[in-house]
C-alpha cells in the first residue's frame, strides 16, 4: 500500500434541482453515516484549551496570549475605561434548570447556614451592624415565600419563625472574614453553592413576567453583591492546576467580560448585572474550580490578584472594553465573528479567526466528553431522518449530507441536506449566520444531532457525498491532511476517532511513507528552504527520527519502496528538469535511480500500479488533465494513461490502495470543500469513496496509518 504527494486535480459536481424522486437515491435508513469534529463551544475569541496550550508548551505570558486571541487589543486599568463599570456588581442566581432548559424564575424558597463563623442576617434597608439576627454554623435557615393571601415572607431559624412581613422582604446577608467565613446554600435547595466575598441579597416580592415556563410565578431572586475582582475569584471556567499564566488569561477575559456586560445596567428579568451561569460566564463563587479549590484555589486568587483591575481595551491606546468573549477549545482555529454571528466584522476586528494547533494538541482526548477536542458521532440515515424532522419538515429518506461551504476558520458555512419529501427530491441548506427563507441554521442541526460544536470536521458513509458508493470506514489506505499554517497533521482513521499531532514547521512540505518497514506509515516532510528531508517512525508528535540532507531548494519530496524490500525510502522530483532522483536507503548520498519522465509543469506521483510489490513513477498534467503512470523500476515505458474528464484547477491528486487489493489507484482532494474522491480504478464513472474531512485548503496525504 502507498501513498503520495498531492498534485493539483478536480472533480466535477453537478447541481441538485428538485425532481421527481428515485427510490435508487436515496440511501437504506440502516446506512452507517458518521460525523467527527472538534471543539468545544462558539469558537469566538480565546479558546481556553489554547490558552492553556500556549502556556503551558508555548512559555506564553499571559499579555502574549491576551494579545494574540484578541488580535490588536491592549490592556489598561479598568480605572481607565470610559463606561461607567457598576462598583459593586450584582449577580443573578435565578437562573435553574428545568427540562434540560435554562429558564428564568423566582425562588419560592431557600435553606441556608454559615460556614466557619457567623452570618448577620438583617432586615430590609438594615446594613451590618444594624437590626440584624445572627447565624451561626449549625444552625439551619430558611427564607420562604408564600403566595397564600396576597402573599409573604418568612425567615426561621431551626423552623422557628425569626421575620415575618407581606411586602418588606429584602432581607441581606453580611459576613467579615471573607473568604474563610461562608454562606452555604443546602444541596436540597434551586442554588445548592457557597459564597465567600460581597453579600447576599434577597429581592421580593417579584412576579415573573416573561413566558418561559413560569409566567406570572411570584416569589424573590437572589443576588450576590460584590466587588469586580471579588467577583472574578468566584469565577469557575477553568481548572485552577492549570498555568498560572493560562489562569491570568482567564482571570483578565473575565473580568473584561463582566466588566462590559454589567455596562448594560441591571437587568429587570433577575435584578442584577450578570447571571452567575454560562449564558454570562460561570460564576459558582466558593467552587472547586475556582478559589475553593482545596489544593489549588490559591494560585486561583493569585493569577487574578497579579492582575487586578486589568482588562483588555480594543487598541492600546483605546479607552473602549473590548467584548472578551472565550469558549473551551476549537477545532483548529477560531471564529470570525461576523461568519457565525450576525455581527459586523469590520466593529470587532479583535475577534478574528486565529490559527489554534494548541487545543488540538494539549486538550483531552476522552472520546465524546465535553473538554475533547476531538469528537465522533455514528448515526443511521434512519436516525439522521428522525432527528433532523423538526428542522426539515416532510423528510422521509435521507439521500446525502454534505459540507458545501466552509468559513476562515474551517467550520462549515453551508451544509446542504438532500432527501425525499413529498415523493420529491429537496435540499435544504443549513448555514452558519443570517439564514434566507427556506434555510435552517447550523446550530439547529448541531443541536438536533446532538453534536458537541458547529466544527465538523467529516461526514462519512452512505448519504456523504455525491457518488461515492463505499464507505470511508472500509478503506484499506486512509487519507489526513497537513496544516500549513500550524504545522498539524491530521489522520482519517477509519473506524476510529481521527489522530492530530505537530511535527515540523508550518512552511514544510508534508508526505508519508513506511519508513520503520512494518507495514504503518508515518509522516516526512521537506523544507524547501534548506533541502532537508525530516522523517519520523511513529504517528505521534516529536522531533524527527531521521534528518537527510537531499536534493535542491525548491524539488518535490515523495516515498516509495523503490526496489521491493518492504521498506520504504526517499525521492525527490525536480521540476525544472522533470527529472526523478529515488535513493534505496533514507541517508544521504547520490540517486540510486534516475528518472526523466514527463514534461515540465507536469505534477509527480508514485505508487504501485501494477500490484507487484515495487513503487513506480507517475504525472499528472493539468493542462490536458492526463495521468501517464509507469510500471518500469526505470520510467521506460508508460504503462497507464487516463483522461480525468472531471478534473479542475486548484484540485489535488494523492495515491493509495484505497480496497486494499495490493494496486494504487488515485484521489482527488478538492481543497475548497475539503472532500475527498477516491477512485478503485481508472474506468468510467465516480469515485468510489466521497466524504469530507477536516477543514478546507490544506495539504492531503495519505497512509496506512496504523
Amino acid at each position: 500500500m502507498r501513498r503520495r504527494l498531492a498534485a493539483a486535480l478536480t472533480a466535477m459536481v453537478t447541481a441538485v434541482t428538485l425532481l421527481p424522486a428515485h427510490t435508487a437515491l436515496a440511501v437504506p435508513s440502516s446506512t452507517p453515516i458518521t460525523i467527527e469534529g472538534g471543539g468545544w463551544g462558539h469558537g469566538i475569541g480565546m479558546p481556553q484549551w489554547g490558552a492553556q496550550g500556549m502556556a503551558e508548551h508555548g512559555n506564553q505570558s499571559y499579555q502574549q496570549i491576551l494579545s494574540y486571541w484578541y488580535s490588536g487589543t491592549g490592556l489598561k486599568p479598568v480605572s481607565e475605561v470610559s463606561a461607567t463599570v457598576p462598583d459593586p456588581l450584582r449577580i443573578g442566581i435565578n437562573y435553574v434548570l428545568s427540562g434540560g432548559q435554562l429558564q428564568k424564575r423566582p425562588f419560592r424558597w431557600l435553606d441556608f447556614s454559615a460556614v466557619n463563623g457567623p452570618v448577620q442576617v438583617c432586615k430590609p434597608g438594615q446594613e451590618a451592624g444594624g437590626d440584624c439576627f445572627t447565624a451561626n454554623p449549625g444552625e439551619s435557615w430558611r427564607y420562604r415565600w408564600y403566595p397564600e393571601d396576597g402573599g409573604f415572607c418568612v425567615v426561621t431559624r431551626n423552623s422557628a419563625v425569626m421575620y415575618s412581613h407581606a411586602s418588606s422582604c429584602n432581607i441581606r446577608l453580611f459576613w467579615s472574614d471573607q473568604p474563610n467565613t461562608r454562606v452555604s446554600f443546602a444541596s436540597n435547595s434551586d442554588v445548592a453553592r457557597t459564597f465567600a466575598r460581597g453579600h447576599i441579597s434577597f429581592v421580593g416580592p417579584v412576579t415573573e413576567s416573561r413566558n418561559e415556563g413560569y409566567l406570572g410565578w411570584t416569589g424573590f431572586h437572589l443576588n450576590v453583591v460584590l466587588s469586580l475582582d471579588d467577583y472574578v475569584k468566584g469565577i469557575a471556567e477553568v481548572p485552577p492546576s492549570w498555568h498560572m499564566e493560562a489562569l491570568k488569561s482567564q482571570a483578565v477575559a473575565a473580568r473584561t467580560f463582566g466588566a462590559w456586560k454589567a455596562t448594560g445596567g441591571v437587568r429587570s428579568d433577575c435584578s442584577c448585572h450578570l447571571v452567575w451561569d454560562t449564558w454570562d460566564q460561570a460564576y459558582r463563587g466558593w467552587h472547586d474550580n475556582s478559589e475553593g479549590h482545596p489544593t489549588y484555589g490559591q494560585r486561583w486568587r493569585d493569577a487574578v490578584d497579579a492582575t487586578a483591575g486589568e482588562v483588555v481595551v480594543t487598541t492600546p491606546s483605546a479607552s473602549t472594553l473590548a467584548q472578551t468573549y472565550y469558549s473551551s477549545s476549537t477545532g483548529g482555529a477560531t471564529e470570525n465573528v461576523g461568519d457565525v454571528w450576525n455581527s459586523n466584522q469590520a466593529s470587532y476586528p479583535y475577534l478574528a479567526s486565529k490559527p489554534d494547533p494548541w487545543s488540538a494538541l494539549y486538550a483531552p482526548s476522552t472520546p465524546n466528553s465535553s473538554t475533547t477536542i476531538r469528537w465522533r458521532f455514528d448515526f443511521t440515515a434512519g436516525q439522521i431522518v428522525s432527528l433532523l424532522a423538526p428542522v426539515f419538515p416532510g423528510l422521509t429518506e435521507l439521500v446525502s449530507i454534505t459540507i458545501e461551504e466552509h468559513n476562515a476558520s474551517g467550520s462549515p458555512r453551508r451544509i446542504r441536506v438532500t432527501g425525499i419529501v413529498g415523493g420529491q427530491l429537496t435540499q435544504k441548506d443549513f448555514v452558519s449566520r443570517s439564514p434566507s427563507s427556506g434555510q435552517g441554521t447550523i446550530p439547529q442541526l448541531v443541536s438536533r444531532l446532538g453534536l458537541r460544536s458547529h466544527y465538523i470536521h467529516s461526514i462519512s458513509g452512505g448519504g456523504s457525498g455525491s457518488g461515492g458508493s463505499e464507505s470511508p470506514t472500509t478503506l484499506a489506505t486512509s487519507v489526513g491532511y497537513h496544516d500549513p499554517a500550524t504545522g498539524i497533521f491530521s489522520q482519517y482513521v477509519p473506524g476510529g476517532p481521527a489522530r492530530t499531532f505537530y511535527f515540523g514547521n508550518p512552511a514544510d512540505i508534508p508526505y508519508s511513507g513506511d519508513w520503520s518497514c512494518n507495514g504503518v506509515d508515518t509522516p516526512g516532510l521537506y523544507r524547501v528552504s534548506a533541502g532537508y528531508l525530516f522523517l519520523r517512525k511513529t504517528n505521534t508528535q516529536g522531533i524527527a527520527d531521521i534528518q537527510i540532507y537531499y536534493g535542491n531548494p525548491g524539488d518535490v519530496p515523495l516515498g516509495g519502496d523503490w526496489n521491493g524490500n518492504g521498506c520504504d525510502t526517499i525521492g525527490i522530483y525536480r521540476p525544472s528538469n522533470a527529472t526523478f532522483y529515488l535513493r534505496n536507503a533514507n541517508t544521504a548520498g547520490v540517486a540510486d535511480v534516475t528518472i526523466s519522465f514527463g514534461n515540465k509543469g507536469d505534477l509527480p506521483l508514485a505508487g504501485d500500479w501494477d500490484g507487484d510489490g515495487r513503487d513506480t513513477v507517475g504525472v499528472y498534467r493539468p493542462s490536458s488533465r492526463m495521468l501517464y503512470l509507469s510500471n518500469s523500476p526505470t520510467g521506460s515505458t508508460v504503462d497507464i494513461t487516463y483522461f480525468y474528464s472531471g478534473a479542475q484547477a486548484g484540485d489535488r491528486i494523492i495515491v493509495g490502495d484505497w480496497d486494499g487489493d495490493g494496486v494504487d489507484t488515485v484521489g482527488v482532494y478538492r481543497p475548497s470543500t475539503a472532500t475527498f474522491f477516491l477512485r478503485n480504478d481508472y474506468g468510467p464513472g465516480g469515485a468510489e469513496f466521497v466524504f469530507n474531512f477536516g477543514p478546507p485548503n490544506r495539504t492531503p496525504v495519505s497512509g496506512n496509518w496504523g
